[in-house]
């Protein structure tokens, strides 16, 4: 008698856009990746997207709720002594720029 194993789903990637990235209507990720969830922050949180949010504030939000990673377009804030600490404490959270 063959044994059946359950099959494992990938784990699914949460991204967060950054208010920065653009928000192209009728694009949708899963048609390429089912795999990668991705919420851009105007509809994860409008009030953080509205105000200028310091990016580690971001980060840490992000987090808290499940994010994986913070797409984002803005590489200055690789180079901000505060975001960088708040990077080393952020352990398996990733910030995806160009």
């Amino acid at each position: 008698m063959a044994s059946s194993s359950p099959t494992t789903q990938p784990r699914k990637i949460k991204l967060l856009l950054d208010q920065g990235f653009p928000k192209p209507s009728g694009f949708d990720i899963h048609a390429i990746d089912r795999t990668i969830e991705v919420v851009h922050l105007r509809d994860f949180d409008p009030a953080l997207a509205k105000n200028s949010t310091p990016d580690w504030v971001l980060y840490c939000t992000a987090v808290t709720n499940g994010f994986d990673a913070l797409v984002a377009r803005d590489q200055a804030q690789l180079h901000q002594p505060v975001e960088m600490f708040a990077l080393s404490c952020l352990r398996a959270f990733t910030v995806i720029t160009w």
